[in-house]
């Protein structure tokens, strides 16, 4: 199987109403903050690394993870090419990385799961760091 493609993401002072709409959607916590699990895209595809710094209104600093997880380098990034971690897997689907207490670790987003119209049930199935309503 493959993996699906990653859901539509947007701040939460862009969501005119959670309630109604149809598909998963990541929404944010408005501004990136240190601690933030992020993904940054750069020479082609994403890397996966957490804000320790704000630099400016439109730059952060990440690092990404030390070896052998990662290359342990930090970069200077535009805000514009950041987007939230998410996790996935066959079994659960896309979901939000939780129980990481290591470090300075702050949640930056939630899912927004429709529910299947007259069933009761999520489209996606029980997502951690969800919020299901009803479409």
């Amino acid at each position: 199987m493959l993996r699906p493609c990653f859901p539509r993401f947007s701040r939460e002072c862009e969501v005119a109403d959670p309630q109604n709409h149809s598909v998963l959607e990541a929404i944010v916590h408005n501004e990136w903050e240190v601690g933030n699990l992020v993904d940054w895209w750069s020479d082609g595809c994403f890397w996966s690394g957490r804000i320790v710094a704000i630099l400016d209104n439109n730059k952060v600093r990440v690092d990404l993870p030390k070896p052998p997880i990662g290359e342990g380098l930090s970069y200077h990034v535009d805000r514009k090419e950041l987007r939230p971690t998410l996790l996935w897997s066959i079994e659960s689907g896309w979901s939000v990385p939780l129980g990481e207490n290591k470090g300075n670790f702050r949640p930056c987003v939630h899912l927004s799961i429709p529910l299947k119209i007259g069933t009761g049930q999520s489209l996606h199935g029980n997502i951690p760091g969800s919020k299901i309503y009803s479409a």
